[in-house]
């Protein structure tokens, strides 16, 4: 069996107006050929998230979930940038996710960065790859 990689997103909003206001969407990826799971206490120094191995070119997707503090992210980054955890780029808050569609992969030079609001700030992760 080949492998999959499917990610499920919904949002459902409810007391505004008139009914229930619902968007859901199931994202199936072209079969990864790499993963990496891990987990990270980031704490507020800036950091490149860490890939397992998977090189940066590789990179298909990225689910990152905020454990602990809200998380900044920043994607496409030459390794110098500062993301914020408080405004603009990507924000988590603590018990939030972000999924990160990375067509083709990124740059060689680039990375993803990423900084907590917290010393204790943590998040788990999963990045997948593929060769071609």
């Amino acid at each position: 069996m080949a492998a999959t990689a499917i990610v499920k997103v919904s949002v459902e909003v409810d007391g505004l107006g008139s009914g229930v206001q619902k968007l859901s969407n199931r994202y199936s990826a072209t079969a990864p050929e790499e993963v990496f799971q891990g987990y990270q206490v980031i704490g507020t120094t800036v950091a490149n998230l860490d890939l397992g191995g998977i090189a940066v070119t590789k990179i298909r997707g990225v689910m990152i979930r905020a454990i602990t503090g809200t998380v900044g992210v920043l994607v496409n980054d030459v390794g110098t940038g500062t993301p914020s955890a408080t405004v603009g780029n990507i924000m988590i808050p603590a018990n939030g996710c972000a999924f990160l569609p990375i067509g083709g992969g990124l740059t060689t030079a680039y990375t993803i960065r990423i900084i907590g609001s917290a010393a204790a700030a943590a998040i788990e992760y999963i990045v997948y790859g593929q060769e071609t």
